[in-house]
């Protein structure tokens, strides 16, 4: 479910490039291969995984949702008359920040 959200912007209210996504797995110390989207992020999430690093990706997602929102803040103090369409996508990455939080407080729960 996580992966359609991610690559799916009407739905998370950003976009992450396969530049964005390879920034974030060498972050996370891991090297992907450049392909489709979805199979890079679904392989960041098996590799979060197996290196017990799942919480430092799912900071470095909301860390990238976060600069998304701000880069949409400071569009709309740019222009004032969009302000109203550039709040809906600021909407939506905040629903995103809120569904990756809950999805650490479930990595905490399983590592117990």
């Amino acid at each position: 479910r996580i992966l359609k959200i991610l690559t799916v912007p009407a739905k998370s209210g950003i976009y992450l490039s396969r530049f964005d996504i390879r920034s974030i797995a060498l972050a996370l110390g891991v090297d992907v291969n450049v392909r489709e989207r979805k199979e890079m992020l679904k392989d960041l999430f098996f590799y979060a995984k197996q290196l017990n690093k799942m919480k430092e990706y799912l900071d470095l997602l909301i860390q990238f949702t976060q600069h998304k929102i701000d880069q949409y803040k400071q569009l709309q103090e740019e222009y004032p008359k969009s302000a109203w369409i550039i709040q809906n996508w600021i909407d939506k990455a905040q629903k995103l920040i809120t569904f990756i939080e809950n999805l650490k407080k479930e990595v905490d729960i399983y590592k117990v």
